[in-house]
């Protein structure tokens, strides 16, 4: 999230004491949108699968009408693809183009649906106070990982990109002590858990990192040897809300500010 790695030795990268010149340019956009068409779209559509969305895409959520299944694709994840509902690794979808057909559409041709699906489609953009995608590997102990919302996040679902893992939710507004499960029904789960773990280092994300704990038993955060993904979330006004209520066993009505 703040730069490049080179992992090969190879002279036409990265060869010993040679020097090599480079070009880096941040990705946009660098400033908060005001409004949710800029950076979020849900759509329903059943003659096509390429559906419009007014901006380039970095996450979608897809699924259809009688479908269990919601699958989740990534533009920093390149060719694979997850489940919200399910603990499995990420799938290798082979040659597929999501994000790169068109401009400001998603391409949905996958091998999970048929072109006439009953298809239902949330796509989402990354941008400063709103929305963020982390990539980051493991450890053997706790780390801080840099982000780009540029505020602290309110909620951070993470995924181990390479088994089979539960989906991690950190809620600020639950403390660093507790999580839920996205691809599950329990209530949230106090840390450190049964064996001693504690995902979040209890600590709370700020507006530039968030922390996760390492080491042999933390495969659903941070455990050296895998590759996980974060999505963050916040609260910017007029766009977005996150937020949490009390239920009072009859009508109620949860007042988003917009």
């Amino acid at each position: 999230s703040t730069g490049f790695k080179l992992n090969s030795t190879d002279n036409k990268v990265n060869g010993n004491n040679h020097i090599y010149v480079y070009m880096a340019i941040r990705r946009g956009p660098l400033a908060e949108p005001t409004s949710a068409t800029e950076v979020f779209n849900v759509s329903n559509s059943t003659n096509s699968n390429v559906i419009p969305t007014g901006f380039n895409v970095d996450m979608n959520i897809n699924t259809t009408t009688n479908a269990q299944n919601k699958h989740l694709i990534t533009r920093l994840m390149g060719n694979k693809s997850l489940k919200t509902n399910d603990t499995s690794s990420e799938s290798d979808r082979g040659s597929v183009k999501w994000f790169d057909d068109l401009s400001n559409h998603i391409n949905l041709n996958t091998s999970w649906w048929s072109t006439n699906a009953d298809l239902i489609s949330w796509s989402w953009k990354r941008a400063p106070g709103y929305f963020d995608v982390c990539c980051y590997s493991g450890s053997s102990g706790t780390q801080n990982i840099s982000h780009n919302l540029g505020v602290q996040p309110e909620m951070i679902w993470i995924k181990n990109r390479d088994s089979s893992d539960l989906w991690v939710v950190q809620v600020t507004s639950l403390g660093a002590r507790k999580y839920l499960n996205l691809d599950g029904t329990g209530a949230a789960v106090s840390l450190p858990t049964w064996n001693g773990k504690d995902y979040f280092a209890n600590t709370l994300p700020t507006a530039s990192v968030f922390t996760v704990g390492g080491g042999s038993g933390y495969d659903p955060v941070g455990s050296a040897g895998y590759n996980y993904i974060a999505y963050l979330f916040a609260t910017l006004a007029g766009v977005s809300k996150v937020g949490s209520y009390t239920g009072t066993n009859s009508s109620l009505t949860i007042d988003c500010g917009f």
